[in-house]
């Protein structure tokens, strides 16, 4: 799910929303990658995460 309160993510929704309805394509273009781009970022942060969390988890069980 994309970090629906984050500025960028905010920004590259507006921006392609104004490139559609002004008929931009190119500002359309760009805010759409921008927003595929941000939740690709998230989406890597989340898998770290849970790697890391599944390494914390696997480590406290070799310690017992």
């Amino acid at each position: 799910m994309p970090a629906f309160n984050s500025p960028g993510f905010l920004w590259a929704t507006v921006k392609g929303k104004i490139g559609r309805s002004l008929g931009d394509r190119k500002m359309k273009n760009e805010g759409d990658a921008e927003r595929a781009r941000g939740q690709i970022q998230e989406g890597f942060g989340k898998s770290k995460r849970k790697v890391g969390e599944a390494v914390k988890k696997i480590g406290k069980a070799i310690g017992k």
